[in-house]
């Protein structure tokens, strides 16, 4: 009897005991659920909140973004629309909830939102208070700065919102039923379950963990794609301004000063210095922005430019003379406008050496301090490349132009001295051109002579063929050091190196009579010549050799653009065009005494530094760094020996560029760049037809199969990397890459 009360007393206790936990657990579940969907909300809150901090602080309604936006057609797509209870535009009166959230923000002005989401959590609203600035009172003139103008309303899509509270409450109406039912059991299956609910808490938890970082991630995306849209745009119109200023610009000073405070109006260029290295010493010209009392001086040692970390890029640079990026400066500079309290912090450093000459030591040198979170991305680093550039050659420019006015200035008192100063000018422009010049001299003498020329007048017609081409210093480097083809403005441009040279060379009394040779050098015997279209007699038999001369050099010469004629091939255009462009007489003499002629070969091909950064401005690829399709036909077409051809092409690249984004593509591009690089050290790499390569080698050492990797960047395997190899003995075969490539 005493065992049977025991028990049931026992069996009370216990049912009592297990009912108060079960009662716990439910009561604990009913808060957790709430608890998640109240973190749902808030994450919610959080993106529309975000959205609307990115689209008050960058203006997006503003003109130049194409005015304010109104709601979209699609349920699940992101919109705002701009409400006002006065409104300029009765379109945006604000009406029903947004009413309401305005009459409340106006009355509790410290509140910056308002927001309401439906009992049946179905819906959510949200406005944002929007106040008058000064700029805004120029339009809306029906509110004084700082008035409430009205409220930003940001429309959501709510389906990843939806589904997660159908997630959660289908989740818990499950652990209900579950602990209900474990309940009857017992005791032993019941404490189980508590373990079983937690656990499923925990993934309910990482299921919300994994949604806010779906959230966080997609602000950010919207915040940088708006933040980097401005930003380059503020860029590129900084950079047009100042090549319109460097067009209208005709001093040294005035270049630098305008470069200066045109690029002064870029909001993150907060410090601009422009200086000039003279092998020993670092002197400072100029300074754009606030200086934030860094310069103390005027002339810095090497050693003092690398103990100062201000000056750690301007060191480098001089130092490799090459640019120079430090991009983690983090150095903070107090800010001398006591309009402002805050503190500015420098982030990054760039300097770029102006080398025009890479056999002088001495340099100018521009760098840039911004304070541009993330510093100069790649993109940034290429426009300000070849606005530097740009720079350089103007200020190059002006150095050739005053140098050439003090030389016309100058009384010339010694003529052997003055000669080989001219040629030196010709020479430190273009070597082919210096080369070219002493060539026609020396055939033009060889000419002379078998025609029974004095002495005297060989030695005239000698140092008019060294100065026929002295009119091409006004000639600008981007069309006379252009390594490829002329088009036809540019061809009429350098026809008027003719008049230059004569009107300089003309002007000095002792070099007059060179000047009366040299202006007829491009006139034909028939009158089809130019400038003035002189014909027969009406040249002078002098110039008549000097033209012969010159033409026999351009046929025999190699160009980039074209291969160069055999003596007796040339012998043959002269015969052909006798009587017509030359003069019969001069004619017969040349196929006389140059059909022997030992023509020393040239190359139009970068030697020096200057001579390839000059190249690459015609023929390098600005996102490879490789050769561009331009190069490639031009190697093609002047090939002598035989060479290796290997093919490489990127099937389905438009599919990734489209699926993985553009900047994935690019990053996909140089990555196959650079392992090229790697692996054919000595060979030609080009890219051609945006998303294809080839490899050209003097060795059998062709592309094999799987030596490309793109995995990381590709790792669903979407590019599908395709190669052919082809051998080419000669020029005639090349017709065999006509399947592959367009050929010129």
């Amino acid at each position: 009897m005493f065992r049977h009360k025991e028990r049931f007393s026992f069996m009370i206790i216990t049912t009592f005991v297990s009912a108060v936990a079960l009662v716990t657990i439910l009561w604990i579940l009913n808060n957790a659920k709430h608890d998640q969907i109240q973190q749902t909300q808030r994450l919610l809150v959080q993106e529309a909140t975000a959205h609307y901090s990115t689209i008050k602080e960058m203006e997006i309604w503003h003109h130049k973004f194409g005015g304010v936006f109104k709601e979209g057609g699609k349920e699940n797509d992101y919109h705002f629309n701009i409400y006002s209870l006065k409104p300029k535009n009765e379109h945006n009166r604000a009406t029903g909830f947004a009413k309401d959230a305005l009459m409340y923000l106006k009355a509790h002005p410290k509140e910056m939102i308002y927001r309401r989401f439906s009992d049946d959590n179905s819906k959510f609203d949200f406005v944002g208070v929007l106040y008058t600035k000064p700029r805004c009172v120029e339009c809306h003139t029906n509110f004084t700065v700082g008035e409430m103008r009205g409220g930003i309303e940001i429309t959501l899509p709510l389906m990843n919102y939806h589904e997660d509270i159908h997630t959660i409450e289908k989740h818990f109406r499950l652990f209900f039923v579950i602990i209900i039912g474990m309940y009857l059991i017992g005791l032993v299956t019941f404490l189980y379950f508590i373990r079983k609910i937690f656990k499923n808490k925990e993934n309910i938890e990482q299921l919300n963990a994994t949604l806010e970082i779906k959230v966080s991630e997609r602000t950010r995306e919207v915040q940088q794609l708006y933040g980097r849209e401005h930003y380059l745009k503020k860029l590129l119109e900084t950079i047009t301004e100042l090549n319109e200023a460097l067009i209208n610009t005709y001093s040294l000073g005035s270049i630098i000063e305008t470069s200066m405070e045109t690029l002064k109006h870029h909001p993150n260029y907060k410090l601009i210095l422009f200086g000039h290295f003279d092998g020993e010493m670092f002197h400072k010209r100029y300074v754009s922005g606030d200086l934030y009392e860094l310069f103390d001086g005027e002339h810095y040692s090497i050693g003092q430019l690398k103990e100062n970390t201000i000056f750690s890029t301007i060191f480098e640079a001089i130092s490799n003379r090459y640019r120079s990026l430090e991009n983690e400066l983090r150095l903070q500079l107090p800010n001398r406008n006591r309009n402002r309290q805050e503190d500015y912090e420098l982030t990054a450093s760039i300097t770029f050496p102006m080398i025009e000459d890479e056999k002088k030591n001495g340099f100018d040198v521009l760098s840039f301090w911004s304070d541009r979170e993330g510093g100069f991305d790649q993109e940034e680093i290429n426009i300000l490349d070849a606005m530097v550039h740009d720079i350089t050659m103007a200020l190059s420019a002006y150095k050739q132009r005053k140098m050439t006015e003090r030389l016309q200035q100058e009384q010339i008192t010694n003529y052997e001295e003055t000669i080989l100063a001219f040629v030196d000018m010709i020479e430190q422009r273009d070597a082919y051109t210096a080369g070219h010049t002493l060539r026609v001299a020396k055939y033009s003498r060889m000419i002379a002579e078998y025609l029974n020329v004095d002495e005297v007048m060989i030695h005239k017609i000698e140092k008019a063929a060294i100065l026929h081409d002295i009119g091409k210093i006004a000639t600008p480097d981007t069309i006379l050091l252009k390594p490829g083809r002329l088009n036809a403005l540019e061809y009429e441009l350098i026809k008027n190196h003719v008049t230059a040279g004569y009107k300089m060379l003309s002007k000095v009394k002792m070099y007059s009579e060179l000047a009366e040779i040299m202006k007829y050098h491009h006139e034909h015997y028939d009158g089809k010549g130019y400038p003035y279209g002189f014909k027969n007699e009406e040249i002078p038999m002098e110039a008549h050799i000097l033209i012969v001369a010159d033409a026999f050099d351009a046929m025999t010469t190699s160009r980039i653009y074209k291969a160069r004629l055999s003596v007796e091939d040339a012998m043959q255009e002269l015969n052909a065009k006798s009587g017509s462009q030359f003069h019969p007489d001069v004619v017969s003499a040349a196929l006389h005494v140059l059909s022997d002629a030992v023509i020393v070969q040239t190359s139009q091909m970068p030697k020096s530094d200057l001579e390839k950064q000059r190249f690459s401005y015609f023929f390098n690829d600005n996102l490879t760094g490789l050769y561009n399709e331009a190069y490639l036909n031009l190697v093609l077409h002047q090939m002598q020996d035989k060479i290796f051809v290997s093919i490489i092409r990127l099937r389905n690249f438009s599919r990734f560029n489209k699926e993985m984004s553009w900047n994935k593509g690019n990053e996909l591009l140089i990555s196959i760049a650079n392992q090229l690089k790697e692996l054919f050290p000595t060979g030609k790499i080009f890219r051609f037809e945006g998303d294809d390569f080839i490899v050209i080698t003097s060795e059998d050492e062709g592309y094999k199969e799987g030596i490309l990797t793109v995995n990381q960047i590709d790792p669903d395997g979407i590019v599908v990397l395709e190669s052919e190899y082809i051998i080419i003995n000669s020029t005639e075969e090349i017709y065999k890459l006509g399947d592959y490539i367009p050929l010129m």
